[in-house]
């Protein structure tokens, strides 16, 4: 049996934990789209090349370790 006083402590610390789980979720979750974005963004400053070796491989397989080594 809890007081009230004991039961809106542990309630809160509840809380608390929630609302710090909730918060890292949505970073790893932004971070992640960061991420993403990041890459986006250096894919269209060397599209040309890109292209270039995209074309250049035989398959989409092939291409991709070319890629992700260049950049």
């Amino acid at each position: 049996v809890l007081g009230l006083k004991e039961m809106l402590y542990h309630y809160l610390e509840h809380q608390k934990v929630i609302i710090r789980r909730r918060t890292e979720f949505e970073l790893r979750k932004t971070e992640d789209r960061a991420h993403i974005l990041e890459g986006l963004r250096i894919a269209l400053d060397h599209i040309d090349e890109i292209i270039a070796i995209i074309r250049g491989s035989r398959s989409g397989e092939e291409a991709k370790p070319q890629l992700m080594e260049r950049f």
